[in-house]
């Protein structure tokens, strides 16, 4: 299958430089959506030699991620990996994820077996067991780890699904109307790695706003 894999970027920098390191050795094309990073990470990404996007300004995940799948429709990828760029997903599970899409429509990695508050944040271990539950529930199928990242779509399944979202709440929407489609969802067990990087989500602004695709859910159904 003709695979790309779309790295969102939002101020990466140190850890930038290993990944792009990393990914440049796997035989896969890659595309990097920067969303108006001013930390450095930009001026990495240009003179790394890889295919790249640059949003004007901070306009979300959820957006960068519309870009990243708009540009593989029209150059007719058959299926996309995403991967955040902060070295907490491991780029060598991205051959599993391409062969395991032979067989379903969306792979997600998953976290739930090391997930404990010993290796997680505690605000991070609490969001993320609280959503995979609530959504578990919303779709009446077992979802594992609702917030992960680290994902494989086929290209079916993207031009299949309308978005609202342009944050972090994208991949909830994302999972949940994939779900309520019928699409065939699998999951890939992936270590749990945080650095100390500080995280990008905003946990209140966030938090209301998966809460509002919750309600979406729950009342257009």
């Amino acid at each position: 299958m003709k695979t790309l894999i779309i790295i969102p970027t939002y101020n990466e920098f140190p850890q930038i430089l290993e990944f792009i390191s990393a990914i440049k050795k796997l035989n896969y094309e890659c595309l990097f959506i920067d969303d108006g990073s001013y930390d450095g990470t930009t001026e990495i990404i240009k003179k790394s030699n890889v295919n790249y996007i640059r949003n004007e300004r901070n306009f979300g995940k959820g957006y960068s991620l519309k870009i990243g799948f708009n540009y593989a429709i029209v150059n007719n990828y058959d299926c996309v990996i995403t991967i955040d760029a902060d070295n907490q997903h491991p780029i060598e599970y991205i051959p599993l994820f391409v062969e395991k899409l032979k067989f379903f429509d969306i792979v997600i990695g998953s976290r739930k077996k090391q997930m404990n508050i010993r290796k997680m944040p505690i605000d991070r271990y609490i969001s993320n067991r609280f959503n995979s539950a609530f959504i578990s529930i919303l779709c009446l199928k077992n979802i594992p780890d609702a917030q992960s990242g680290y994902r494989g779509m086929k290209i079916d399944v993207i031009k299949n699904l309308r978005i609202n979202s342009n944050g972090f709440d994208f991949e909830t929407e994302f999972i949940i109307k994939a779900i309520k489609k019928g699409y065939k969802v699998g999951y890939i067990d992936i270590p749990i790695i945080y650095n100390s990087k500080k995280s990008h989500i905003k946990k209140f602004k966030d938090t209301l706003k998966v809460l509002k695709v919750y309600l979406n859910v729950i009342f257009h159904s």
